[in-house]
């Protein structure tokens, strides 16, 4: 589904299809109907929508795929597409991530709009058993990494992305990752160890001959986090893979230290949400219903709710999983 700021949604693993006219800008209803089913729910594009809004609007504060911001707090989503055509969009990822959310990393070609099947890609851990089903529960799990180009690799004590290592305050935890492919199809010159959304650890190749780079070393585990890999090739080819959750003393790896910051900005763009919403010109243009605007309203003020609630939230407490 698709419509002007809120976003492209995705369902995928559906057995029919999920749809209401009298309720279609209503993501959550979608949602639900997807996850009823089995299914996993998500948007498409944020690689790339977030630049592609402020080219478009760059006077004024545009939120790309806006609806995000409501349905990542109230758990009605699985995954973002963080990888497409050549880009890597990282911000709204990172954002959800610090806030507490599991969110699986995939990536899409947006076919028959650009490029073509393969450009980039999802791959799925399913462990020896390999089926349909199996890789759908990869893909919810989290055990994924995206892209177009290099192969990478992840772990934390021999948990895989999508796993939580749960550990006792200050161990000692140790970190591998490697990335790796020939230059005819993108060597690595960058890899990257993500912690909370900063970079914690790196390597470089500054040789496109030298067809693989590897990070190997100990974190003391003071606090609970995410972390992940990223790399770019000398060829501009990218990758990202989902989380490792490392949790300390069973505490939420929701940022702390950056949580007022990014409670206030979430909170910013439900305000601006709110404004389309009471502006008749954007309703009326928008064709958007009466009973979706107070519907879409309560939804607003049900995640206004919720990320306030992370602020008085103890470290115990799990936003998700």
């Amino acid at each position: 589904m698709h419509i002007g700021g809120q976003g492209h949604a995705i369902g995928l693993n559906l057995k029919a299809p999920v749809r209401d006219v009298s309720r279609y800008r209503l993501y959550d209803v979608v949602f639900d109907g997807i996850h009823a089913q089995g299914g996993l729910a998500g948007y498409a594009h944020l690689a790339w929508a977030r630049q592609l809004a402020q080219q478009a609007s760059p006077r004024e504060q545009v939120y790309a795929v806006w609806d995000a911001t409501i349905n990542v707090v109230r758990n009605k989503v699985d995954f973002l597409e963080i990888l497409q055509f050549r880009m890597l969009g990282l911000k709204d990822y990172y954002d959800f991530l610090n806030l507490g959310f599991k969110l699986t990393a995939s990536a899409g070609t947006d076919l028959p709009w650009g490029n073509t099947i393969g450009e980039v890609r999802m791959y799925a851990h399913t462990g020896p058993d390999f089926s349909a089903d199996a890789w759908f529960a990869a893909m919810k799990a989290g055990r994924t990494f995206v892209t177009n180009g290099p192969m990478l690799t992840v772990t934390a004590e021999g948990a895989i992305p999508g796993n939580e290592l749960k550990v006792q305050r200050n161990r000692r935890v140790r970190i591998r990752v490697r990335t790796w492919a020939p230059a005819s199809i993108g060597s690595p010159k960058t890899l990257e160890v993500i912690s909370q959304g900063r970079v914690i650890h790196s390597a470089e190749s500054r040789n496109p001959d030298q067809h693989e780079l590897k990070i190997d070393f100990h974190l003391k585990a003071e606090e609970s986090q995410w972390i992940a890999a990223r790399v770019k090739s000398h060829n501009g080819a990218l990758a990202h893979t989902s989380p490792v959750y490392v949790l300390v003393n069973g505490e939420s790896f929701r940022n702390q230290k950056d949580l007022p910051q990014l409670v206030k900005y979430r909170t910013e763009v439900l305000d601006y949400i709110g404004s389309r919403l009471r502006d008749p010109q954007f309703v009326s243009s928008e064709a958007y219903r009466e009973s979706e605007v107070k519907a879409f309203s309560q939804e607003l003020e049900d995640a206004r709710t919720r990320y306030r609630r992370l602020l008085t939230s103890g470290p115990k407490d799990q936003t998700s999983g």
